[in-house]
């Protein structure tokens, strides 16, 4: 009788011990949310500030009327995700997977005004990021 109260008190004190766990764990995990949530934030408002210093640069080269010597022209920039839009549709057109190099040149080939140059770095992060798959023989697939 007695070996049982003991066990049973054991177990009392482990689950005690373990929910006590659970709650520290629960407790960092918050923490961790809380952090990322902060740098997220910080992150936001250094892209804004770095917006508007190169707004404020452009002005500045513009009032010294040199144009835009030495900056990119900003006019002929692709829009945003045009290189993944451009690689999801020669994939889906080539299931069998391509490599970085044969979707650049579908794309040359089936899409007008796309310039391929970053191509495989997209494509790289892409793969990076689990957007894509890639096999040891260097072709991609669609995930």
């Amino acid at each position: 009788m007695e070996f049982d109260e003991t066990l049973a008190a054991q177990m009392q004190r482990l689950r005690e011990q373990q929910k006590k766990q659970l709650a520290e764990l629960s407790a960092a995990r918050d923490g961790i949310r809380q952090q990322l949530t902060d740098v997220n934030n910080q992150l936001a408002y250094l892209n804004q500030i770095q917006s508007e210093l190169v707004k404020f640069r452009d002005k500045l080269i513009t009032d010294l009327g040199e144009g835009t010597r030495g900056l990119k022209n900003r006019g002929t920039r692709q829009a945003p995700g045009t290189l993944i839009k451009a690689y999801r549709k020669a994939l889906e057109a080539n299931p069998q997977g391509l490599t970085a190099r044969e979707v650049a040149d579908w794309v040359k080939e089936n899409m007008e005004n796309v310039n391929v140059g970053a191509m495989p770095a997209v494509m790289s992060k892409a793969v990076t990021d689990g957007n894509l798959n890639k096999d040891g023989y260097g072709r991609h697939f669609l995930v």
